[in-house]
């Protein structure tokens, strides 16, 4: 599938810049509208691509997400100057498939409270959620699709009860693209990756992938496309693909940083924001468990409800039994944050012209984040009463650490529940920005990027991925991702563009 031929290629048509979630979708689609020339450039290596909750048992999965300093894959290409922030576990998964190798399928639409104008443009907000080429939205189709794809060899075992009401909450269960895969227990999954296109094999050439390859720059000749700069492996000799078009697919920082890089701009890029996260978690002894809940955690479940408005945020629910046989609660709210100036990039040139730009990354919350910190604590507090009133319980109050210092995080609390005594006192956390793998913002649509997802200024550069969010709602951003990547890959123009005289004095655009 993968071009591991030493010789990479010269030319191409359409160049992706990126084999993540965003990349591939847009690769894909392409393919299926009959793309001739396709290729997409990943940092990474293609040596493994299947999902990590396939191919480890829950353990070692969950090892990999909460402490990925033991995955060869983990990359950071920044630096944080406001350290606990995107630090610790924030980083890239830097191999073809990337983080759609990772997620956990949760197929939540950014809210209408946030997907709205003057916000998002007036065209995307129409094609998302109204109707899009005169039949329903694109993100009906595509959970439809990702429906259908996790159904495809038979539906994977319910996890838990359709809704649980607990109080005035009424949790229903969180929609997930997942499927059961085969393995050496019973409790291995995958969420869809847009990589199982092509997990037949692809005869056509239309698509290709070179790996191991990083984009320095794209190349501009008065405002057009007319190729990328890459160097290929760690020391590989920088070199040329020429094109027309290119869509930047690489992660929210480093599809800014080329961004800044090939524009030679060396202002700050605000704007960048992750969701704000927090939650406690606590093992209960099953004696006195209503019935409800107690085979709610028998089965696993993961449910979840929109959270109050003040928190813009939804909250999530996950009931299981751990190896001591106490039930655990594990709840948290996943809310906005705003775009501003608290989340900032910078990008200097290295000292060698060659090599990508230094990339710093500042951030902290605005004054309406801060509000919706205070909401969540709130609401969870409410929650575990309404917990504890409904298995008959004495809420031990909740207490939470400091947003900003995140002294006591999720990764710190949660490998611990398993062999947890039940009984144990809730323990509340934090997760500081970046860990959320939810970074959006800096290029967005409207302000940087035209309707048609087009680079102001700019012919044939494109972005996509939640660097072109203008607002990230609460929603895990993957459904939104997905289909802004199929409105992209069927607005882009295929074949040669219209010829044009060369402007006198043309010359590239390069740092």
């Amino acid at each position: 599938m993968t071009d591991r031929h030493p010789e990479h290629p010269e030319h191409a048509d359409v160049v992706i810049v990126g084999g993540g979630m965003a990349g591939l979708e847009v690769a894909k689609e392409l393919d299926l509208r009959g793309a001739p020339d396709v290729l997409v450039l990943e940092a990474g290596p293609a040596d493994d691509l299947t999902h990590v909750n396939a191919a480890h048992d829950a353990d070692t999965a969950l090892r990999m997400w909460l402490a990925p300093d033991g995955d060869p894959h983990f990359w950071r290409p920044w630096s944080s100057h406001s350290a606990p922030h995107y630090l610790g576990v924030a980083g890239l998964r830097r191999r073809l498939g990337g983080r759609s190798l990772y997620w956990h399928g949760v197929t939540l639409p950014v809210e209408n409270w946030a997907l709205r104008e003057p916000w998002w443009p007036a065209a995307v907000v129409r094609d998302l959620t109204r109707s899009w080429q005169d039949g329903p939205s694109l993100l009906t189709r595509v959970g439809t699709d990702l429906r259908d794809w996790a159904a495809a060899d038979g539906p994977a075992p319910a996890a838990g009860p359709d809704t649980l009401g607990l109080g005035s909450v009424r949790l229903v269960r969180a929609p997930q693209a997942v499927r059961a895969v085969p393995g050496p227990d019973d409790h291995r999954w995958e969420a869809y990756s847009p990589l199982t296109h092509w997990e037949q094999g692809l005869d056509s050439r239309r698509t290709r992938f070179a790996t191991d390859t990083r984009v320095l720059t794209v190349r501009l000749t008065e405002g057009q496309v007319t190729g990328v700069t890459v160097r290929s492996g760690p020391a590989g000799a920088v070199r040329t693909v020429s094109c027309r078009t290119v869509v930047l697919a690489a992660g929210t920082v480093e599809s800014t940083r080329i961004v800044a890089q090939s524009l030679g701009r060396r202002e700050p890029f605000d704007g960048l924001v992750d969701h704000l996260a927090q939650g406690f978690v606590v093992a209960l002894p099953p004696d006195g468990i209503p019935a409800g809940i107690a085979a709610a955690a028998d089965a696993g479940a993961f449910l979840y409800a929109p959270g109050p408005p003040a928190a813009r945020s939804n909250l999530f629910v996950r009931l299981y039994r751990n190896r001591t046989g106490a039930v655990v609660l594990d709840t948290w709210l996943m809310g906005e944050q705003l775009p501003g100036a608290e989340g900032v990039l910078r990008f200097s040139p290295d000292a060698d012209p060659q090599a990508p730009w230094t990339t710093a990354v500042s951030c902290g919350l605005g004054p309406r984040d801060t509000e919706v910190v205070a909401a969540q604590r709130t609401a969870l507090r409410e929650f575990w009463e309404q917990f504890c009133l409904a298995s008959g319980r004495t809420a031990t109050p909740l207490e939470f650490p400091d947003f900003e210092s995140a002294e006591r995080i999720l990764e710190d609390v949660l490998p611990g529940v398993d062999e947890a005594p039940a009984d144990a006192v809730p323990v509340t956390w934090t997760r500081p920005l970046g860990t959320e793998y939810h970074e959006a913002g800096t290029l967005p649509l409207s302000r940087w990027l035209d309707d048609g997802h087009a680079l102001r200024g700019t012919r044939g550069l494109y972005v996509a991925g939640p660097a072109s969010f203008p607002r990230s709602g609460a929603a895990n951003p993957s459904l939104t991702v997905l289909a802004l990547a199929r409105r992209l890959a069927a607005l882009l123009p295929l074949g040669p563009p219209a010829p044009t005289a060369p402007a006198a004095g043309a010359r590239e655009v390069r740092p």
